[in-house]
Order: C-alpha cells, then sequence, then structure tokens
C-alpha cells in the first residue's frame, strides 16, 4: 500500500493531529512469508544484506531447512552483498563457501570498496531497527553514507498489530525479545523512515510462515484483516 498525499503531510511534519486517522489495509487473497516476499523483490537485483548472520546459533539448522534469509536471497539476486556486526559470524560462514560478506559497523565506518564499485538497487534491513537505541539516527548515517550507491531500503519489522500481541494481551502478558527497543505500525516506521531524510514509497504486511490448513481461523483473520500479520515491510528512496 502507498500513504495518501494527505498522510504524508502529516508524516513528514506539514500538518499535526493528535488524533489522526489512516487506512492501513484491504482484504487480501494471499498471505506472503517475509521470505517470499522480499524474495520477489529483489529478483534479479544488485543488493545489499544488513545483518546476514542472523543468529549464529540457529545457522546450521536454517541451513538446512533452507529458511537462512541471507542463503534465500543469494538464491534470487544478481548479487548480495552481506554486512554484519557480528565477527564471530562473519568468520564463521566465510568458513563455510559464504565469501561475499564483511564485518562492518555501517553506520560507523568508511564505505567499503566493494560497496563503491558498484550500484546497488536494494539495502535490506531484516529485523534491524527494533533493535536500534536511535533508529532516526541510525537510518540518516545509514543515507548520508550510502546514497551515492543505492537506489531503495527494504525494511522489515515485527508489527504491533500482530494477531499474537492481542491474544497475550487477552493473557494479561508481553510476548517479545528480550533486546527489542521498539514496537513499529506503518505510521510510526514511516515517520522514523522519513526523519532520516528518506522518502518513504510502500508498505506492505506480511507473516513469518505460511498458515497450516489447520489453522483455518488464523488464515481468515489473516486474509480478511492482513494487519494482523505479524511484521510489516517498509520501501523507501534513499
Amino acid at each position: 500500500m502507498k500513504f495518501s498525499d494527505e498522510t504524508l503531510e502529516f508524516i513528514n511534519g506539514n500538518k499535526f493531529s493528535n488524533s489522526l486517522y489512516i487506512p492501513i489495509s484491504l482484504k487480501e487473497k494471499s498471505i506472503p512469508t517475509r521470505i517470499d516476499f522480499v524474495e520477489n523483490l529483489i529478483q534479479s537485483k544488485k543488493i545489499i544484506h544488513l545483518g546476514c548472520v542472523d543468529h549464529l546459533s540457529s545457522l546450521e539448522s536454517k541451513l538446512k531447512s533452507n529458511t537462512w534469509f541471507h542463503k534465500r536471497l543469494m538464491d534470487k539476486a544478481t548479487r548480495c552483498f552481506g554486512i554484519d556486526i557480528n565477527k564471530e559470524g562473519i568468520e564463521y560462514i566465510r568458513k563455510i563457501g559464504f565469501d561475499d560478506v564483511i564485518y562492518l559497523d555501517i553506520a560507523e565506518d568508511d564505505v567499503p570498496f566493494e560497496i563503491k564499485n558498484e550500484k546497488w538497487d536494494y539495502l535490506v534491513l531484516g529485523e534491524i531497527l527494533e533493535h536500534i537505541d536511535n533508529p532516526v539516527f541510525f537510518l540518516s548515517s545509514i543515507r548520508e553514507k550510502y546514497k551515492a550507491y543505492v537506489d531503495k531500503v527494504i525494511i522489515t519489522v515485527p508489527f504491533a498489530f500482530r494477531l499474537l500481541n492481542f491474544r497475550n494481551v487477552l493473557k494479561h502478558k508481553e510476548f517479545i525479545n528480550s533486546d527489542h527497543r521498539f514496537w513499529f505500525t506503518p505510521y510510526t516506521l514511516a515517520k522514523v523512515t522519513d526523519r532520516s531524510g528518506m522518502k518513504v514509497e510502500t508498505f506492505n504486511f506480511v507473516h513469518s510462515y505460511k498458515p497450516s490448513r489447520f489453522s483455518l481461523v488464523n488464515k481468515f483473520l489473516l486474509t480478511r484483516y492482513p494487519a494482523l500479520r505479524d511484521t510489516l515491510v517498509l520501501i523507501a528512496h534513499l
């Protein structure tokens, strides 16, 4: 979906309301998974994947089940260059044969020559922003350094209105990754992205897995109300 021109006026700060309602979803026929959705976006493109290592402890099992995000992106992209701040993880994936990766702090370190020598279609930030103390500063630093080399950014984050959160509220509980700083919505993620100087293009709701044929209620709800899915994807121009 795209934000309306009127909503964008609020996102970029030209207008203000303390009770703003905006449309965020329509009924959809299919429930794309996060991996499938991003794969379709980056098919035959040159991309940079930030956070390529994922969780090192689960990497072996993800390779066996073909669910390691970086490998899936590599299989679809013309080139997929991986970046991660996990030095041990980068050393490990190099040992098992994935050479097009580098240990780097993208916000603090200089742009490496491997990136300067190419023009890139996308920078993929998969499940990164919710771990960052200051997401506006983080995205601003990326834009300032990489806008000459990268066209667009793909950001995926856990979604605040996910169905699981409503179910846990009924149990008087919150279920969360203990390293997360934020829950995002389409508007708040767009606001953070816009404040960094990037230009918001589209947003979509995806799910981390396909509901099984036995989960008929889940499938009905996630199809009829896409904003109950667990992941938000936003695309913006650097």
